[in-house]
């Protein structure tokens, strides 16, 4: 058969030294190799990891640092096109901001308005206490000039009429409904 054939057979004596050589050569062209696709790789990884990764979550820092100190405007920047986690993120980030902005404005209105109708009611209650007190010192004055002129025609019992007249007054008008001297 045809197939079946040898040519021969070559032999060789080559010293194992020289085998080695080129077999540690070899190994150190390979581990070279395997290294600098190794750096590369890593490097591309970082790049890839910076540029999808970290360059997007440091957007967040600036507004999430001014909304710490209470800086409720602030919002993260949203990508148009297609949306991933992180502008979902962002668009819940600033939605959340937006509540909270809103909320808090309407809490600083809501404590002007409180404010302002304490202050309203205050001013009503001075203005009261002031009419009242005007009135009770105009009649006291009046019984006073009559109690003097009373007492000057020698009309001892209307004088005294006039003065318990004053002296229920004055209770009345104090906190207490109640004189002092009983």
């Amino acid at each position: 058969s045809v197939q079946n054939k040898h040519l021969g057979m070559l032999l060789t004596d080559v010293p194992m030294l020289t085998i080695e050589q080129h077999l540690a050569q070899d190994l150190r062209i390979t581990l070279l190799i395997s290294g600098i696709a190794t750096l590369l790789m890593t490097i591309g990884v970082y790049l890839l990891v910076q540029w999808l990764v970290v360059r997007r979550v440091e957007v967040f820092h600036q507004p999430l640092a001014r909304y710490a100190t209470g800086d409720f405007t602030s919002r993260v920047p949203v990508r148009s096109g297609a949306a991933d986690e992180m502008d979902d993120l962002a668009s819940t980030f600033n939605q959340m901001a937006d509540e909270l902005e809103r909320h808090t404005r309407e809490e600083r209105e809501r404590s002007q308005w409180q404010q302002r109708v304490v202050t309203e009611e205050r001013d009503r209650i001075a203005r009261e206490l002031h009419d009242g007190l005007a009135q009770l010192l105009g009649y006291v004055n009046t019984k006073a000039m009559a109690v003097r002129l009373l007492l000057k025609n020698r009309q001892i019992k209307t004088a005294e009429t006039q003065l318990l007249q004053i002296e229920e007054a004055a209770r009345r008008a104090s906190p207490s409904g109640a004189g002092c001297c009983e």
